[in-house]
């Protein structure tokens, strides 16, 4: 490994760096402090480690910003889950959105610059990265609450008393006397979701080409049960039961499930990109 490693590190290519880092790094698994493997894993791994700027995505979902600014959610959330895995930043570094903002604002580009990919090329080679990522929120899709209900019986024999009695032998016993009871139940099911549609792209700021395009998609759903009954309580199964004892759900509203959505989006994306780095 340490002599692959070497070979590897002697090219200038980023990929051979990363390569060679990780080399080196497995020396070490075998071989605490083996030569100088550490301090050659530090520069390959620095020489290895790309520059991704993570552009703004685009709302063409025709909601106008209703649920928030989503588009804004997304990128935020997946950004901050990279960034604090160490994994997936060794050989990744993210351009801040504060260093993005400010390149935008000097180069006086409005919003439609920020999702133009020309000028987010532009904006990427003045930043040194090595990559962009934009993207386009096409759908904001949230279905309102529905709450529908069914009605069923639920009955029981259950011991209402106990009584004595004789048996033939003149002896005095006791047994327990039974009754039907029951219960007429009401079920309730409330139910919503929000889904997110889009895609996004990897563009090489050096050679303008595309590395990686993929639709994505994020869900929100949320569905919750309760009863209500007239009757004899005691006719209720357990599980019955215990959804009378917990009453009725309030569904989130839509601004929170669209929030549900682009949290699982950007939960989504982060994998992504993480396996992507590494």
């Amino acid at each position: 490994h340490y002599k692959a490693g070497e070979k590897l590190s002697l090219s200038d290519d980023m990929q051979n760096q990363k390569a060679a880092a990780k080399e080196f790094k497995k020396v070490l698994n075998f071989v605490t402090n083996y030569k100088d493997a550490s301090d050659r894993y530090d520069v390959s791994r620095k020489a290895g480690i790309k520059r991704i700027a993570v552009f703004p995505f685009e709302d063409l979902s025709g909601k106008r910003k209703r649920n928030g600014a989503v588009e804004e959610l997304v990128v935020d959330q997946m950004v901050t889950s990279v960034m604090k895995d160490p994994s997936a930043t060794e050989f990744l570094e993210l351009v801040s959105r504060n260093q993005l903002d400010r390149v935008i604002s000097e180069q006086k580009l409005g919003l439609s610059g920020m999702v133009n990919e020309e000028s987010a090329m532009e904006v990427g080679a003045i930043l040194g990265v090595h990559e962009i990522i934009t993207g386009k929120i096409t759908q904001i899709i949230y279905s309102p609450v529905q709450t529908v209900h069914r009605d069923f019986k639920e009955s029981k024999k259950i011991v209402v008393k106990t009584e004595k009695y004789k048996t033939k032998e003149g002896k005095t016993k006791t047994r327990n006397v039974y009754a039907d009871v029951d219960a007429r139940v009401r079920l309730y099911t409330r139910s919503t979701k929000a889904v997110i549609k889009g895609s996004y792209k990897i563009v090489d700021v050096r050679t303008a080409k595309l590395v990686k395009s993929e639709a994505f998609e994020g869900k929100a759903e949320f569905t919750a049960e309760w009863v209500t009954f007239k009757g004899d309580e005691r006719a209720l199964k357990r599980s019955t039961a215990r959804l009378a004892r917990k009453g009725e759900s309030i569904a989130p509203v839509a601004e929170e499930m669209v929030s549900r959505a682009a949290a699982d989006l950007a939960n989504s994306l982060s994998a992504t990109l993480k396996i992507y780095a590494r």
